[in-house]
């Protein structure tokens, strides 16, 4: 959306997926799948999308230093993904804590 033009676009590559979520910064859009079986990563620098999780996903929500990734796995609920810097593509699964 650009308000300045008052326009909208639609994000490249983005037309099976659901529940968007923009990062704090407005770099990252993260999104599922329409069968909620992978977790994507839209960069809007690079306009490129990177599969982050391959499993049944829902609820995506950024931390809120914008660092951390929270989801409801299928089995887990409540997990953090931690995708450290977002350039390095570190990736680690902690339970939430109850």
């Amino acid at each position: 959306m650009d308000l300045r033009k008052h326009t909208v676009s639609k994000v490249s590559g983005s037309q099976e997926l659901f529940s968007p979520r923009w990062s704090r910064d407005g770099r990252y859009i993260l999104a599922i799948t329409r069968a909620q079986d992978r977790l994507m990563l839209f960069d809007v620098r690079t306009e490129k999308w990177e599969e982050l999780a391959k499993m049944s996903v829902g609820n995506p929500e950024w931390s809120r230093e914008g660092d951390y990734i929270c989801l409801d796995l299928r089995y887990r609920r409540h997990s953090i993904l931690a995708y450290s810097g977002f350039e390095s593509a570190t990736i680690s699964w902690s339970k939430w804590p109850a």
